[in-house]
């Protein structure tokens, strides 16, 4: 019997030491220094890519943020094709990103795509676009575009993101 008590002591003194150990989970929601990523602002496919025979190859997809990481935190993603998954992408966003992209290359057909994004195991957000056919191509189906009215540049510029 004293051989149990014993046991049982061990085990709630080992019990106590690891929990005073400090927290290095990032999704541990406990943690003092917990922080969820920025809200999705948007994503979309950006654009596309074509071989030199003018067959579709990979896409561009934005991925915008309503604000900037306060932390440095992984983000996960899953890309699939109708119902199979395809790829599966690991990023560490760094503090201060507000927004990245992500290119997808590989053998495009007819059909529905989607990539999903990943806070631990809680979707944070979605890009979903079609892939179509357009003549003798493939095309991305209602891919964005921007029109902006600027003024005719006077010297050489240029924008860096991430």
């Amino acid at each position: 019997m004293k051989k149990f008590y014993l046991l049982m002591l061990l085990a709630l003194v080992a019990s106590w030491i690891s929990g005073c150990h400090e927290r290095t989970n990032v999704f541990d929601i406990l943690d003092e220094d917990f922080k969820t990523p920025p809200h999705i602002w948007l994503a979309y496919a950006s654009g596309a890519y074509y071989d030199t025979l003018g067959y579709l190859i990979g896409v561009h997809i934005d991925i915008y943020f309503t604000d900037d990481f306060e932390k440095t935190l992984p983000l996960y993603h899953e890309f699939y094709q109708d119902v199979s998954l395809r790829l599966e992408i690991d990023y560490d966003a760094p503090v201060g990103t507000n927004s990245y992209y992500v290119e997808i290359f590989g053998p495009y057909e007819v059909g529905e795509y989607c990539l999903k994004i990943y806070f631990g195991n809680i979707p944070i957000g979605a890009c979903l676009f079609q892939v179509v056919s357009e003549g003798d191509r493939l095309k991305i189906k209602d891919t964005f575009t921007c029109t902006m009215e600027i003024p005719q540049p006077v010297d050489w510029s240029y924008t860096i993101a991430e």
